[in-house]
């Protein structure tokens, strides 16, 4: 897509729209253009990116799925950056929608100002293991869901579990009227003990992730049925996590 871009550095790696607008972002501070500070993003953005925020200095302002949600935000804020992880990303200083042309300029301008490479730039945040899972609802719940203390609650263990490293995302997209997009964000830890109140298919999505990303992962299983049950777990990591 024209209003899409996304990068490849030097070595072969994508650089996507959180590290196109953190590489972008980071350079508009360091010249006094990004303004009130701040990059707006939604919800579905990579917690690498919240974190890179609060280290740089950086308001992240996070809104609904969907960029019109970012530039709406944008218009009523005062804000000069934003977009989605996909690579649609609004300079509203040039244009009132994403332009992939635009962006690439962009990005071209700050390696050139700066010169360094792009796996250099993209460094500034760290993309952390992130799984995305959909869950069919009945039509008439898909803007009530979390009104059930089932899900609510199961959020909230999870959130807990990873104490600011890691959150769990469940919201109503608008491109997905009967599906709820179920994602999870985690940093990278020595070990990861994850007990979740989801399907067996989510939770092999989140491992899934995480070893991808190079962690060390230890099942711990409890009640009568442990000892079959971590066995399964082994299986399941063995034969590729149901990939």
């Amino acid at each position: 897509m024209r209003n899409r871009m996304l990068a490849v550095d030097e070595n072969g790696k994508m650089v996507d729209g959180d590290q196109l607008m953190a590489i972008c972002g980071n350079y508009m501070k360091e010249k006094g253009t990004l303004k009130k500070n701040t990059i707006v993003v939604t919800v579905m953005t990579n917690l690498g990116f919240t974190l890179m925020g609060e280290e740089k200095g950086i308001h992240v302002e996070k809104t609904r799925v969907g960029d019109r949600y970012v530039l709406e935000n944008m218009l009523q804020n005062g804000y000069n950056i934003g977009g989605e992880q996909s690579g649609h990303i609004i300079f509203l200083d040039d244009n009132t929608t994403g332009d992939g042309l635009l962006s690439a300029l962009h990005l071209l301008q700050v390696m050139v100002e700066t010169g360094r490479k792009l796996s250099d730039l993209a460094a500034v945040m760290e993309v952390l293991p992130q799984a995305l899972v959909n869950a069919k609802v009945p039509n008439h719940k898909k803007d009530k869901f979390m009104e059930y203390a089932e899900i609510s609650d199961a959020i909230k263990k999870v959130e807990e579990r990873f104490g600011g490293e890691g959150r769990m995302r469940d919201l109503y997209c608008i491109a997905s009227l009967h599906k709820i997009p179920a994602g999870l964000k985690c940093s990278p830890v020595g070990f990861v003990t994850l007990t979740f109140l989801l399907t067996i298919f989510t939770l092999l999505s989140v491992l899934g992730a995480c070893v991808k990303s190079g962690d060390e992962i230890e099942f711990t299983c409890e009640g009568e049925d442990e000892e079959a049950a971590l066995q399964a777990m082994v299986d399941a990591v063995n034969s590729g996590l149901g990939e």
